[in-house]
């Protein structure tokens, strides 16, 4: 023996050396491999806002009038800029510069010989006393009409003019004084104008002089053509000694005005039209939102009048802005141009699945910047369209490949399998629907997706487009599916269920839809209660009375029920049933009203933790028929995701 192994052991040794390469190279390829589909580099989609603008030339246009001076002489403004006033507001007072000094003498003599007549007499120590005891007389009887008349009439008295002073009046009648009075006025007013406001509005002192230019009541003259030339403008500034004609200030009506906003390309317009809201955008101020008035074009260039109602106090001081417009404003994704990739005459990008697979998703470029592209995020399903076609485009959730040249082909998924998803979705929702309108049980159904033997992927893929319910035949296959669903993905265990394989999936389902046995209970019970749970269930008739399904007889039912009274930890929300695989569509009727008729019974029952929420009855053969007999929760496979492989 020992000869045998000396004339060999060469051969032993090269063997053990050349199986040592073997699982060497097998472990160096794994590792290669699982780099190669698991480590490719993602980033996340950033949500941000693309606004398209146009520049633009903004003219103020308001309702405004000059006021100018009536000769040579000092003006006294009694409103500062920007103040605003109502109307017969006395903005400025003029004064011409004449000596109206012996003038304004005689006025004062006249009032005084006035007031004596009315029974005041000159303004004394004893006079003053007396005053100021009517007044607080008046107070006490609340005649404050005859204060107001009393304090007034002290103002002429407060000259202090001597009886000798004023004796030449006060011999002629009140009636040919107050002629006199009104005489004189006149003949003062000749060298004091007073400026009142003939309407409401702002004050301003920043007169360009093409006030006449820019009226308000013509708006067909704002024409392109009309604005697009060199305006001088240079602003009057305030004083005080000031010529015959000279511009004194102008009154605006702050309610009335509106904004001329040239367009350089009429083509940048197409979409609006009058009574469009429109934004501007003009430096270190707030966005501007107005309402198109009027739009005056031709066929290169346009003029849009845009109504306010706002925004006075930041725009009138200035005629002219430059600003934006904004024509299109958007919400999307900004992602690495390096991220891009074409694929079936598409641009799109690959986003990252589970164990390395991705997928290819279209997206459609709004805008291109240097390093990076904007595009479309969709509608609130987040999909596009492409020409004539819908495609569902990436999400704020997906990890899109950085680059995507790194991805082997192998590791794509089967991009137009995912398309039909959203159409097997929409088809059968549709057939739902015509079986809930044949109806006369006027029912909401749940539906229940059976993914059994179908990939991780496929059920997200579901997930993303609205559901969420899923169900399981084989405890197995829903325990590899756990942690790798998306979020808010729901399992049904629907297949038959042993005791043994309880421990796995009883806190991890919504529902077990097949509860058949008393010791099946047993088990969920002990395990629930060890958790301090509750288990939901639906107990499984065999409709049918086939021996190879699973279930209780139909007949049995109250008597099962009653028996799980004594598992507190488990509840029952219904039943469910599986007919069989037949055309006959008399007999599925039959046992679907059966059925039916069974759980509407049982929803007056009084046993403890059993309520009749749902009938699960109806798969993809028959659930039209079990929608019209009753059933409010289907399980459908094929007719979503297509033919089952079973090899995997």
């Amino acid at each position: 023996m020992s000869k045998f192994f000396k004339k060999n052991k060469y051969f032993f040794r090269r063997a053990i050396a050349v199986i040592f390469l073997l699982l060497l190279f097998i472990f160096l390829f794994r590792i290669i491999r699982g780099n190669r589909i698991n480590n490719y580099k993602t980033i996340f989609p950033t949500l941000t806002t693309y606004e398209k603008d146009i520049n633009t030339k903004i003219f103020n246009i308001f309702d405004e009038k000059v006021y100018f001076s009536k000769g040579e002489g000092i003006v006294v403004f009694n409103s500062s800029e920007g103040q605003k006033v109502p109307a017969g507001y006395e903005v400025a007072y003029l004064n011409l510069m004449g000596d109206v000094s012996s003038l304004k003498d005689e006025l004062n003599k006249i009032d005084s010989a006035i007031k004596i007549k009315k029974g005041f007499k000159p303004n004394t120590n004893e006079n003053q006393k007396k005053f100021t005891n009517n007044i607080q007389d008046l107070v006490k009887d609340k005649e404050f009409d005859k204060i107001y008349y009393d304090i007034n009439s002290l103002d002429s008295l407060a000259n202090n003019y001597n009886i000798a002073d004023v004796e030449e009046y006060t011999e002629l009648s009140i009636e040919t004084l107050n002629k006199k009075k009104e005489e004189i006025e006149k003949q003062i007013s000749k060298y004091n104008y007073s400026y009142i406001s003939e309407f409401s509005g702002v004050v301003s002192y920043k007169i360009d002089g093409y006030e006449n230019y820019f009226d308000i009541e013509d708006l067909d003259k704002f024409t392109y053509d009309y604005l697009n030339r060199n305006f001088s403008f240079s602003n009057i500034e305030m004083e005080t000694k000031v010529s015959d004609n000279e511009p004194l200030f102008k009154l605006i009506n702050n309610l009335k005005w509106k904004l001329a906003c040239t367009i350089n390309n009429v083509s940048d317009i197409k979409n609006y039209e009058v009574g469009n809201l429109v934004k501007i955008q003009i430096s270190d101020m707030e966005d501007i939102y107005g309402t198109i008035e009027k739009i005056n074009k031709n066929d290169k260039n346009a003029v849009i009048i845009v109504a306010l109602d706002r925004y006075f106090e930041e725009m009138y001081s200035n005629r002219i802005h430059k600003g934006k417009i904004i024509i299109e404003k958007t919400k999307g994704y900004e992602i690495p141009k390096s991220s891009l990739i074409n694929r079936d005459d598409m641009t799109g990008v690959f986003v990252q699945e589970i164990k390395g697979l991705v997928k290819f998703v279209p997206v459609e470029i709004v805008k291109e910047n240097k390093d990076t592209v904007f595009i479309n995020r969709g509608n609130k399903q987040s999909v596009i369209k492409i020409g004539d076609k819908s495609f569902k485009t990436v999400t704020v959730n997906d990890a899109v490949v950085l680059s995507p040249k790194t991805v082997d082909e192998s590791r794509i998924l089967n991009w137009g399998d995912i398309l039909d998803l959203k159409k097997n979705l929409e088809i059968l929702y549709s057939e739902i629907n015509e079986a809930k309108i044949k109806s006369n049980y006027n029912k909401e159904v749940e539906l229940i997706a059976v993914s059994k033997t179908h990939p991780v992927e496929m059920i997200n893929e579901f997930h993303k487009l609205g559901l969420n319910e899923f169900g399981e035949n084989k405890v197995q296959e829903l325990v590899s599916k756990l942690d790798k669903v998306n979020e808010g993905v729901n399992f049904h265990l629907i297949g038959n269920l042993q005791r043994n394989k309880v421990k796995y999936i009883y806190d991890k389902v919504k529902l077990i839809q097949s509860l058949d046995r008393i010791k099946l209970a047993e088990e969920i019970d002990k395990r629930a209660k060890k958790s301090n749970i509750s288990v939901d269930c639906l107990v499984q008739i065999n409709i049918g009375e086939e021996s190879t399904k699973s279930g209780i007889l139909y007949e049995d039912t109250d008597e099962f029920l009653y028996e799980l009274q004594k598992y507190e930890n488990i509840n029952i929300k219904g039943l469910m049933a599986i007919a069989p695989n037949t055309e006959d569509e008399l007999l599925l009727r039959k046992l679907f009203e059966k059925m039916n008729n069974k759980f509407e019974k049982l929803k007056s029952t009084n046993l403890d933790r059993v309520e009749m929420k749902y009938l699960s009855m109806g798969m993809s053969h028959d659930f039209k028929l079990a929608i019209e007999e009753g059933s409010n929760m289907i399980r459908v496979g094929s007719k979503l995701f297509g033919n089952r492989n079973y090899d995997n």
